[in-house]
């Protein structure tokens, strides 16, 4: 019965939600060296009903409230329900400035 239920309430979710805008979310997955640079990989959740295409995303690694750096990378896409990976390479340490991630800009395809 429980199966049932919970089975009948995904498939109502899931209907209700086709269509609705992209719903987005960026973190920071982890950082690391490379080649004498620090990569910082960035993930994208999107958990809305559309796809985001053409995705932009600036980090940015300041020292209060100077900028020392600032890195944009593009996301083909981002299917509705599911995450997409990038990596940002930054020439300066990103583990001793503040790092910051934002989405400048996306396409709804």
């Amino acid at each position: 019965m429980f199966l049932v239920v919970g089975a009948i309430d995904f498939l109502l979710h899931d209907a209700f939600n086709q269509g609705s805008p992209p719903k987005l979310r960026t973190s920071i997955e982890r950082q690391s060296s490379f080649n004498g640079r620090r990569l910082v990989d960035i993930v994208i959740a999107n958990d809305g009903g559309s796809t985001a295409a053409s995705m932009k995303v600036e980090g940015t690694l300041k020292d209060g409230r100077k900028t020392v750096e600032t890195i944009s990378v593009a996301f083909d896409y981002i299917a509705a329900h599911s995450r997409a990976q990038n990596g940002m390479i930054f020439i300066h340490d990103a583990s001793t400035h503040k790092l910051s991630v934002e989405e400048e800009a996306y396409i709804i395809s």
